[in-house]
């Protein structure tokens, strides 16, 4: 590559990082000399782009200021990082939302940012999913009315401008939701924590004969707890294929299974 990488045309730092060193070598400048500069040696930006390591933000300066990069493309790169590596979700959330700020990026990938902002709002979801009963109605006091949990007004009529504008109601239902794999992750988290708040919450507001929640603590191997997730998908599977033709109301369902202990460290 003879031509300087421009950074907001990456959305994934790794790729900007291989192509960058692929500029350098064209001009002699070897990835080794490169790490020298940073302070790292000279396996580790190999084991970054392997995805053995992350890139640990701590060089992110040092690597700046030897790629030149100026403070709003510094800006990018370090949420580029955040998104693609932290363990935080709330970090990668804020992180996700300055990138989308740029035009570049939501010029670029618009699909992330659609898929981002269906599920980063549960009633986005459900309100699609309410749309394909026979009884719909395209009106926010109706929604509004139909929904256990509260939503305002103003929430619904953003959402059902959101549907119709990317084809997602039922009445235009045309676009299938496509978006990178980190996103997809980034956004699945953020969906989940939204309906789990709203799952607590039906303890109080739904009666018991109009729910079913059912949970137990055990303790099993790894081995077993592989075995449970199988159980858990199939039976997901089953509740998936249930036939409806007479439509009714929306349900959320949830099988979750976590640890509660970790190995003592010895």
């Amino acid at each position: 590559m003879k031509i300087k990488p421009r950074i907001y045309d990456y959305f994934d730092y790794r790729e900007f990082l291989r192509d960058y060193f692929a500029f350098e070598r064209s001009r002699k400048v070897s990835q080794r000399t490169i790490a020298k500069k940073i302070g790292v040696s000279a396996a580790y930006f190999t084991m970054v782009l392997s995805r053995k390591r992350n890139l640990d933000l701590s060089y992110l300066e040092a690597m700046s200021d030897l790629i030149n990069l100026n403070v709003s493309e510094r800006s990018y790169f370090k949420n580029l990082i955040i998104v693609s590596d932290s363990q935080d979700s709330n970090e990668r959330s804020s992180a996700y939302k300055a990138l989308s700020k740029f035009r570049s990026y939501r010029t670029k990938r618009a699909a992330d940012v659609v898929t981002h902002r269906y599920l980063d709002n549960w009633y986005y979801v459900a309100i699609r999913e309410l749309s394909f009963l026979p009884d719909f109605k395209e009106d926010p006091e109706w929604i509004k009315n139909r929904f256990l949990p509260k939503l305002k007004q103003r929430e619904i009529e953003q959402a059902l401008g959101f549907l119709k504008k990317n084809e997602l109601l039922a009445s235009n239902n045309q676009k299938a939701l496509d978006c990178s794999e980190h996103i997809y992750k980034l956004s699945l988290t953020n969906y989940h924590q939204g309906m789990l708040d709203i799952a607590k919450d039906s303890i109080e507001l739904v009666k018991r004969e109009e729910r079913s929640i059912l949970g137990f603590t055990k303790s099993m191997s790894k081995a077993n707890f592989g075995k449970a997730r199988e159980i858990m998908q199939n039976a997901i599977y089953e509740l998936e294929q249930l036939e409806e033709s007479e439509g009714g109301e929306l349900f959320q369902f949830y099988l979750l299974g976590f640890p509660l202990t970790k190995k003592e460290n010895k």
